[in-house]
């Protein structure tokens, strides 16, 4: 009875091997932190490598789609490297014109050339593979969520990295002209790739641009003679459509346990490299979408409080957003180098302390005005009580992504705001999180009290400038969603986030 057992679990283990093995199911062999018992990158799932040309290409499967890791660097009559050095060509593949990326003759990129395009356009990808479609990439940006450009982003190589959640490794590869001119920091600041839609380019850029580019991928005309990078495709998509309750929260970190996608959505070939159902699963409360369609109302959604923290004598509450928790109000812990708004005490009460970055971050003075990057933690404490940190730039990030478009409302509170021109700027403080408007303080001036909130992040940006996040009262544009810097000698709020 026994040997029969034994027999049977043996036919079904190697029935299941072979049926994964005939299917095509995707494997997961990104690293495994034994420590932690968690995926170093839980939301990456690897396609099998392609071989094209020389080069091997790793994939990455995507909600339904297979996308090249990297972008194609296809060495074909009409592409060119960044600059023409070759050094950029290997780290962020060739640039390419329209009608070459397309395979077709160079008069199509002034040409109407409709005719000899195919439902999935091949182009200069390998056989199984085509250049991806405007729908395509809109598919891929649907599936990431709000804020995509974070989470498709390479960690490194941008001025402003990302998150790489799904493993699609962006690059900034830049872009060149017909003159021969190269545009945008290529390892710096954009990148730029064709769809096969006729003149239609997709981007991500960085900071201090204003157009979609720099939030989602979003689409825009652009010359065929222009070079920019290429993005293959696998030609079949996958059989299951994730749900929304399958994806990762759009907040996910790569350390976070509870960012690992449900088993519906990402399948490790073997039981081994799985996380326990417990760990992998998430619940659906803990996913949000971008869209205020998807955001539920105030009076849908029940404050998740953590426990509260003493801190200097003070008692913090602290409320759990996504996969955060943060210090329900700011930080009014005395130390030199802060102070409260117009010097008076009621002031700390209400909004905080204000303070200079290097007062912030527990630093000497002298890095208000020089570079301590190398001073900074990966979860830097500051004045931050212990197993609480100053919040970095991207973490700010992963706030209003979770949260979504309508940042304002639900992240101030619901009175204290002024109004502008009649129109009430409170918000419906939906998560808890409480923002009021504190002011700053620069060159001996207070200002905005009442109209405008800025915090500190943990990230610095040179010598004498660091990164803040502002909110701000009716249609002034705030920072909270466009990433400012501040002068470091300047005085802003302090939020703690728990490590």
């Amino acid at each position: 009875m026994v040997l029969r057992f034994f027999m049977f679990a043996a036919v079904i283990f190697l029935s299941c091997t072979v049926l994964n093995e005939v299917i095509g199911e995707p494997r997961r062999d990104n690293p495994y932190d034994e420590k932690s018992n968690t995926y170093i990158a839980p939301n990456i799932v690897y396609g099998d490598s392609v071989d094209y040309e020389g080069e091997i290409y790793k994939t990455v499967v995507i909600g339904t789609q297979t996308w090249f890791q990297r972008n194609l660097n296809y060495d074909v009559d009409g592409s060119r490297c960044y600059e023409d050095k070759v050094v950029n060509c290997n780290k962020y593949g060739r640039l390419y014109s329209w009608a070459t990326a397309m395979a077709l003759p160079d008069e199509c990129n002034t040409s109407n050339c409709n005719s000899l395009l195919s439902e999935k356009n091949k182009g200069i990808c390998p056989d199984g593979w085509h250049i991806p479609s405007n729908e395509e990439w809109k598919t891929l940006q649907n599936f990431a969520g709000g804020y995509t450009a974070f989470h498709l982003k390479a960690k490194d190589n941008w001025y402003e990295p990302g998150l790489d959640t799904y493993g699609f490794s962006a690059m900034p590869g830049g872009y060149g002209s017909p003159e021969s001119y190269f545009y945008y920091d290529g390892g710096n600041y954009s990148g730029y790739w064709w769809s096969d839609d006729v003149n239609k380019r997709v981007c991500i850029t960085g900071p201090y641009s204003y157009d979609d580019c720099r939030r989602y991928i979003s689409s825009n005309y652009s010359n065929g003679h222009y070079l920019h990078s290429v993005r293959c495709v696998k030609d079949k998509y996958g059989s299951t459509t994730p749900s929304s309750s399958s994806k990762p929260s759009s907040s996910s970190t790569p350390s976070s346990s509870s960012s690992v996608q449900s088993s519906s959505s990402v399948r490790a070939s073997s039981s081994s490299s799985t996380p326990s159902s417990s760990s992998a699963a998430q619940s659906s409360s803990s996913v949000r979408e971008s869209s205020s369609s998807s955001i539920p109302s105030s009076s849908s959604i029940s404050i998740k409080y953590g426990p509260s923290v003493d801190h200097g004598g003070e008692i913090y509450k602290t409320v759990v957003i996504g996969t955060q928790t943060w210090f329900q109000r700011n930080l009014n812990y005395d130390v030199e180098g802060s102070r409260c708004y117009s010097e008076k005490e009621y002031h700390c009460d209400t909004y905080g302390k204000l303070y200079n970055w290097a007062a912030a971050m527990a630093l000497d003075t002298s890095c208000n005005s020089n570079s301590c990057s190398m001073q900074i933690n990966e979860k830097h404490q500051g004045i931050c009580p212990k197993g609480w940190h100053i919040p970095s730039n991207q973490e700010w990030a992963t706030l209003i992504d979770f949260v979504g478009k309508n940042y304002r409302e639900h992240l101030k509170a619901e009175s204290g705001w002024n109004s502008d021109n009649g129109e009430n700027n409170n918000g419906k403080d939906t998560y808890g999180f409480s923002a009021l408007p504190g002011g700053y303080y620069l060159s001996g001036t207070f200002s905005d009290v009442g109209k405008s909130s800025f915090w500190w992040t943990a990230t610095e940006n040179n010598a004498t400038y660091a990164h803040r996040r502002d909110l701000a009262s009716g249609s002034i544009l705030d920072g909270m969603e466009y990433e400012y810097t501040g002068h470091k000698k300047w005085m802003y709020s302090i939020r703690c986030l728990k490590d």
